[in-house]
């Protein structure tokens, strides 16, 4: 089985070492985001091969045993409260966290309409919703990604890493909020 590196360098910035076997797609000249999509990825790809391109030239072949395996840590959970940490950080600064619903399920915020965001440089009180359609502009909203993981967002133009003063790695609290 041959494995073909057809990731932009920047769409997993947690892989490290493995990132340099990855090679872009296309022209090259384009910036991937940081967050994997399949329209900056698999279409372009599809596309190439749609058009008669060979699967060799999407890349050079990775040999599955060269993979290794990411290691997502675990958020603390409490009656009330989840500690987790922050996972990513897309382009309109939307904050990725280490935390999935079931997770506010243990903690017993899986039917709270507000959720406590904390920061060690900010805090905002958001609510849940289920498409960046839902918050008006500058709201803050927690919904879940296509990854099944929680996101801290902000209705645009806000951004909500840089209002939150967080970055890949900071801790952030999840608990009940108040109006």
């Amino acid at each position: 089985m041959r494995l073909y590196g057809c990731l932009p360098r920047h769409c997993c910035p947690r892989v490290g070492a493995s990132n340099r076997r990855a090679r872009t797609v296309g022209d090259g000249q384009s910036k991937a985001p940081q967050s994997f999509h399949a329209r900056d990825v698999f279409a372009p790809a599809a596309a190439h091969l749609a058009t008669g391109a060979s699967l060799d030239d999407l890349g050079e072949p990775i040999e599955p045993q060269a993979l290794v395996d990411l290691h997502v840590s675990e958020p603390t959970v409490e009656p009330g409260k989840i500690a987790c940490e922050v996972l990513d950080l897309n382009r309109f600064g939307n904050v990725q966290l280490n935390a999935r619903t079931s997770h506010l399920a243990a903690a017993g915020l899986d039917q709270a309409e507000r959720i406590s965001v904390e920061a060690t440089s900010g805090n905002a009180v958001v609510k849940r919703v289920a498409t960046y359609a839902d918050l008006t502009e500058g709201e803050w909203g927690l919904m879940v990604d296509p990854r099944g993981w929680l996101s801290v967002v902000r209705g645009n133009p806000s951004n909500a890493a840089a209002d939150l003063g967080v970055g890949a790695d900071d801790l952030v609290w999840l608990s009940r909020g108040r109006d």
